[in-house]
């Protein structure tokens, strides 16, 4: 019997990845892409172990208990920091390299969900949910979206309830957060 083991799980998505591999050289996309992987990857500092990469889209997962908002707001901040500085020396050579964002979702449940099949196409699970939100390509800045299982797994009162929206400002890059909490569909 497999054992219900919980953890965090962060899904980051380079937004607007299409569009943006299409104004670029067929050349240099492959670099450009693993450069702003690699600017998200360098920003862990939670020791989130890299469970999937994905065309634009990075899985982290890490078991234990429920990370406090905080400690991820301090993670997301980090990320924010380092994409935003690999961008903009990507831009100084690349100038159409000015488009993407990453948009985030933060969950807390079993990261051994991801296992074989669901873990390769991302479906399945309330993930898939949240990540298909995570396209959708109407949304003009960063998103985190925070699942109720995450909240539900830790205490902490300076987060809005369900279906609230606040925009904040990241002081250290020119791009607005804007923070999604709720429950989302178990397949997209």
């Amino acid at each position: 019997m497999e054992k219900d083991l919980k953890g965090n799980t962060l899904i980051i998505d380079i937004s607007y990845y299409i569009n943006f591999i299409e104004d670029i050289d067929t050349e240099i996309r492959p670099c450009i892409i693993d450069k702003l992987l690699r600017s998200i990857i360098r920003a862990n500092h939670l020791s989130f172990l890299i469970s999937e990469i994905e065309d634009d889209t990075i899985l982290f997962s890490r078991y234990g208990p429920a990370f406090p908002v905080r400690i991820i707001w301090g993670q997301l901040e980090a990320i924010l920091a380092s994409f935003s500085c690999e961008l903009d020396l990507l831009k100084y050579y690349v100038p159409a390299a000015h488009q993407p964002s990453v948009n985030i979702v933060i969950h807390y449940g079993n990261p051994g969900n991801f296992s074989k099949k669901e873990r390769s196409e991302l479906r399945g699970t309330i993930i898939a949910g949240t990540y298909s939100l995570l396209k959708n390509k109407t949304v003009l800045h960063t998103h985190a979206l925070i699942t109720n299982q995450y909240l539900e797994a830790q205490v902490q009162e300076a987060i809005p309830t369900e279906g609230q929206v606040c925009e904040l400002y990241h002081a250290s890059t020119p791009r607005n957060l804007s923070l999604h909490i709720g429950t989302f569909s178990k397949t997209a």
